[in-house]
């Protein structure tokens, strides 16, 4: 017997009743949004050769998980922070390249995210890997503090 497809799915399979596809629980967010309606609180730093600028030129605070390079923005953009999360391959495979990428991110948002008028690339030590979560955080509150008194 041949294979026919169904155009609505299977008809014979019963659903959740009274519940639309798409509109359960489980359903994706934010696919009716445009990209005009996001509100992203800072940029991203996005081209190597800007993130190799800022290894060259930078002002460099080091902590136990994470080496943090700060350099003011340029005259003539606004005063939106930008950032990036730089984790190498002496770090180990890819899977703990982006455990230490997701880390540093989170630790960004929950302690130093005022930082309008600086760029800052964050590079992953190897002790974030094995280092608790707490301690990723203290070490960006230390970022936070150094840049605070850069600021004056």
């Amino acid at each position: 017997m041949p294979r026919v497809s169904f155009t609505h799915g299977n008809e014979r399979r019963t659903g959740s009743p009274g519940i639309e596809k798409g509109k359960g629980t489980q359903a994706p967010h934010g696919l009716n949004k445009s990209k005009k309606e996001k509100i992203t609180m800072r940029g991203t730093i996005r081209h190597n050769g800007e993130i190799a600028e800022m290894f060259e030129k930078a002002r460099r605070v080091h902590t136990d998980c994470v080496m943090a390079l700060i350099k003011k923005t340029n005259n003539g953009r606004d005063l939106k922070s930008r950032v990036a999360f730089v984790a190498g391959k002496k770090l180990g495979a890819a899977p703990l390249r982006n455990k230490a990428k997701r880390r540093m991110r989170e630790a960004s948002m929950l302690s130093c995210n005022p930082l309008a008028g600086y760029d800052v690339v964050f590079v992953a030590k190897s002790p974030i890997i094995d280092a608790g979560f707490d301690v990723v955080l203290h070490d960006f509150e230390k970022i936070k503090n150094e840049l605070n008194q850069a600021r004056g």
